[in-house]
């Protein structure tokens, strides 16, 4: 399996307070097994500047991962 990095965005309505988003974490994660079995979801990293979380994915290919998107 392959290693990815993500860059996202999130919308200032996705949580209201920081401890919110472990939570949010936690429901993107659940959707991500649900949708796409075969993408291992291994870090998610809070980052400054114009994206605002990195996340670290393992998947058989690049098409497992864009199906996240």
């Amino acid at each position: 399996m392959a290693t990815y990095a993500m860059l996202s965005r999130l919308s200032p309505e996705a949580f209201r307070d920081p401890k919110d988003f472990r939570k949010l974490a936690d429901d993107v994660s659940a959707k991500i097994k649900k949708e796409c079995p075969e993408v291992r979801w291994l870090h998610s990293f809070a980052t400054l500047g114009r994206f605002d979380v990195v996340d670290i994915v393992e998947a058989p290919d690049v098409q497992q991962v864009e199906r996240r998107q």
